[in-house]
């Protein structure tokens, strides 16, 4: 079970810069980090983080009518989660997380 500890996204601008850090790619810049960027200065769980990436991952890929994207994207996840999440607490938990769905699917 999670738990209810929350962060709070960095700003937009910064939040571009760190997924940049992950994926320089612009087309994701473009598409689905700025789609990540909407949440900034949200208070999210690790499990609303989770959610928020899997599911802007998603749309981005049925966007572009792209499955094999969907795994290379999947695999940015957790450079994803330690990009945007400085609360060691709730980074390790939205790691944790994501580790349990993604052997799931």
């Amino acid at each position: 079970m999670s738990s209810r500890r929350t962060f709070t996204m960095p700003a937009r601008r910064e939040v571009l810069q760190r997924l940049a850090t992950v994926s320089p790619s612009q087309h994701h810049a473009q598409y689905l980090h700025s789609q990540v960027a909407n949440y900034s200065s949200t208070d999210l769980t690790a499990e609303g983080v989770v959610t928020m990436l899997t599911s802007e991952i998603e749309a981005y890929c049925t966007r572009f009518q792209s499955g094999a994207m969907a795994v290379t994207l999947t695999m940015l996840v957790p450079g994803y989660i330690k990009a945007l999440v400085r609360d060691q607490r709730v980074q390790s938990e939205a790691l944790r997380i994501f580790a349990q769905v993604d052997t799931k699917a």
